[in-house]
């Protein structure tokens, strides 16, 4: 529940540095409200969403978005998953 404080660059950096500290077979958690690909809920996401474009740099995000930082990061091709974002049910 940090993620959303912070832009893009931030987050992409933030998850870098924290896959590029773990272990061998660690893994990096996301814990985040995610909204849906149109950015208009589920209705707790989209209105921390619009309190996080206030008071901060940043907002909640998708999975979709969540998806391509990992993807770019390298995560997905140094631990041979095929779904390196994945949300609990």
């Amino acid at each position: 529940m940090i993620l959303h404080d912070w832009d893009e660059a931030k987050n992409r950096a933030l998850l870098r540095r924290s896959f590029g500290a773990l272990p061998s077979g660690g893994a990096v958690v996301i814990s985040e409200l995610l909204v849906n690909d149109e950015k208009t809920g589920p209705a707790p996401a989209a209105l921390m969403s619009l309190n996080m474009l206030i008071e901060t740099e940043g907002r909640n995000y998708t999975q979709a978005e969540y998806s391509a930082w990992l993807e770019d990061s390298g995560t997905s091709r140094r631990s041979g998953s095929r779904h390196p974002a994945r949300t609990a049910p």
